[in-house]
């Protein structure tokens, strides 16, 4: 499998997720830089295999850990690592997450929303997309996302809850939206990569979510979802 052939295996989508992404073959000492063009993956730059070490210096033991087949991923406070494996090439991923944790983003907007998923990808990449509309609240747990929302109940326009979370799931948080009748009082929205279409159908005939948000997603979808979900809430009424 040659390097342009491994490119078209990336979707297009992760372009907009991740800052950096680059592929490295180290017997062939191949490295280059990826990047979208608007309507497919590219090879953006070829680069000297040596600046893989350079890439990668934020991340102590990353460079020695990339011969391992495993998925690796190393979080160093700004930014995260991935690591993947395809046949003899490495998929080098590369997401700054700034200080994204279980505090407000964008302290100028009124307009607060609660994203819980222990995916910090996910969250940076949701506040990133819709921070400049609304004043985001991040979760990395159904336990978090419990105490955000008893914490901010009357002022949240909206929650986005991923299923599938350590310490409390996204079941959790939905029984509990259940037990204190919340679903009228905060439209909630449920964010999942599950594909059980009776999973998907159970949960929209028992709990008064808004919508489901399909994990990978793009800004577009986004910021659409958002709006969705938040005109259903109360503080919209009159407006």
């Amino acid at each position: 499998m040659d390097i342009e052939n491994i490119v078209t295996k990336i979707p297009n989508i992760m372009s907009t997720i991740f800052d950096k992404i680059y592929i490295a073959e180290k017997n062939q000492r191949v490295l280059c830089e990826v990047s979208y063009n608007g309507s497919e993956i590219i090879v953006n730059k070829i680069l000297e295999y040596s600046y893989l070490e350079e890439a990668l210096k934020g991340f102590p033991g990353a460079f020695d850990e990339i011969d391992l087949n495993d998925t690796v991923e190393k979080i160093n406070g700004t930014n995260i690592l991935t690591i993947k494996t395809v046949d003899s090439y490495k998929f080098i991923f590369v997401q700054s997450i700034g200080n994204v944790n279980v505090h407000a983003v964008n302290l100028e907007n009124d307009k607060l929303i609660l994203v819980a998923d222990d995916s910090p990808i996910i969250t940076s990449f949701f506040s990133k997309a819709v921070g400049d509309e609304y004043k985001v609240l991040v979760a990395h747990n159904g336990d978090e996302a419990i105490k955000v929302i008893e914490e901010n109940k009357d002022k949240l326009y909206g929650a986005f809850v991923d299923l599938q979370m350590p310490v409390k799931s996204g079941y959790d948080v939905l029984e509990y939206f259940k037990a204190n009748n919340l679903f009228t009082v905060i439209p909630i929205t449920i964010i999942t990569g599950e594909e059980d279409g009776d999973k998907v159908k159970t949960i929209l005939n028992t709990y008064q979510v808004v919508d489901l948000l399909n994990k990978p997603f793009s800004n577009t979808v986004a910021k659409e979802i958002v709006r969705k979900t938040i005109s259903f809430s109360p503080h919209n009424k009159g407006n």
